[in-house]
């Protein structure tokens, strides 16, 4: 999404009314969370439909679309979802048997060639399909180092490339992915970002084979703790694997607050936030606010509103938030945050990066987030005959850094399944003591 698209489609968005039987359609389909798992139990079993069984449903999931789906207004300007349903429907009027099943597989295969959106679910019998479609960082074992304004020198080769080698930038330079620098100097892995399965690349007409960096594969080895601080002399490191608390608890609020505060000393924190696929944003926003004394996600936010969503008109409109830039005058930690994440960091988890970036010093390390987050904020659905459930996100986060899929890039890739080490590797090379953790 670009800027000139959220201000087309949101901000000026002409209101569409809502007529009652839509209205009353979609408060008999939706449910509460707290439902969930017995309604997901009571549908686990395949259901054989009748033809008008089946097209009644999809006739219910357009307007669960065009009402409820915060990407719906996004995505009918590249996707045709006239032609889609009417796919669906031929497909419906072909078949001798559908089951509930085939019918929400066959919405999913018509719906993701194009539709991409990590929050937007269906689930049928004990299968559930995700519109997500990830990018990875595929890299090979080559680093190079800058060398002059048109070159790079590789200071780590293999059999075909060897140390020492100049490659020119020309060559390779949509193909690598920043690393620690050797002291002014900047170092690159040789790699791409795709969402296509890649082995290898090929570079002055040789083939290297690749990896998917190996920071995706690690996650903090804390994984029963969902909030703790080990402290040492010349750094803290905080880990957070997860943001699913009681919403309603200040005094886990608070705490996360403390935490922020009780950081505030030390020159260096390194914030492990991997593998923390979300919750609730206020906890990392309360994090930064105890350590920084101010906390800002840079975003544009549009929300559904609406008799829908519980407001008495009957139009189907948006509420805008405008994004505020970073204020770094109110920002109060002069320390450098490093931010640990790779791509099991997600939702709200997300979030904490666009917080930390309120901090003046803010490095991001590690590989890329998992890109859930471009429409956010859920609700849940049942179609009346098949009881496929449907979850669809009701807002909108647009963040120019973020997209979809690829979500945050780190600021220094790590090409390891222990990237703590690494980056202490590179504090002590900087000449800053680092005692060891047990990662």
């Amino acid at each position: 999404m670009k800027d000139s698209e959220f201000k087309n489609i949101y901000k000026l968005y002409n209101p569409r009314l809502i007529k009652k039987d839509d209205y009353e359609l979609i408060e008999r389909l939706h449910f509460s969370f707290e439902s969930f798992n017995k309604i997901r139990h009571s549908q686990a079993k395949k259901k054989v439909l009748t033809k008008e069984e089946a097209l009644k449903d999809v006739e219910s999931f357009l307007k669960l679309l065009e009402y409820c789906y915060s990407g719906y207004d996004y995505y009918k300007t590249m996707i045709n979802f006239e032609s889609i349903i009417n796919n669906i429907i031929d497909y419906i009027n072909k078949s001798k048997k559908i089951t509930n099943y085939k019918l929400a597989k066959v919405i999913f295969e018509k719906l993701s060639i194009d539709l991409l959106d990590g929050h937007f679910q269906i689930y049928a019998c004990k299968h559930s399909f995700c519109f997500y479609k990830p990018y990875y960082a595929y890299v090979t074992s080559i680093i190079v180092e800058e060398f002059d304004q048109k070159n790079f020198i590789v200071v780590k080769g293999n059999r075909k490339i060897n140390k020492g080698s100049i490659i020119s930038k020309d060559e390779i330079l949509d193909k690598v992915l920043p690393t620690f620098p050797n002291n002014d100097k900047k170092r690159y892995f040789v790699g791409i970002i795709s969402n296509q399965k890649t082995s290898n690349i090929v570079i002055n007409n040789l083939r290297f084979k690749t990896h998917i960096i190996k920071s995706n594969f690690s996650n903090s080895k804390r994984k029963k703790y969902n909030c703790r601080l080990e402290e040492y002399d010349s750094y803290n490191l905080y880990y957070n694997n997860t943001y699913l608390c009681k919403e309603d608890n200040i005094n886990i609020i608070q705490h996360f607050k403390n935490i922020g505060l009780k950081c505030r000393n030390k020159s260096i924190n390194i914030w492990d936030i991997r593998g923390n696929m979300g919750g609730n944003s206020i906890y990392p926003k309360n994090y930064i606010l105890g350590l920084n004394s101010y906390a800002n996600w840079r975003c544009h936010f549009a929300s559904i509103n609406g008799i829908v969503f519980g407001n008495k008109q009957n139009k189907k409109t948006y509420e805008i938030i405008e994004a505020k830039e970073y204020e770094y005058d109110n920002a109060t930690y002069d320390g450098t945050l490093y931010v640990l994440i790779n791509k099991n960091v997600a939702s709200s988890g997300e979030s904490a990066v666009a917080y930390a970036r309120s901090c003046k010093n803010a490095i991001l390390v590690g590989s890329a987030t998992a890109g859930v987050g471009m429409f956010g904020d859920v609700r849940l659905y049942q179609l009346e005959n098949s009881k496929i459930i449907i979850q669809l996100p009701y807002k909108v986060f647009y963040d120019e850094d973020f997209k979809e899929g690829k979500g945050y890039i780190p600021d220094y890739w790590i090409d390891s399944k222990k990237p703590i080490k690494e980056l202490m590797r590179y504090l002590n090379m900087k000449k800053i003591k680092m005692e060891e953790s047990n990662e």
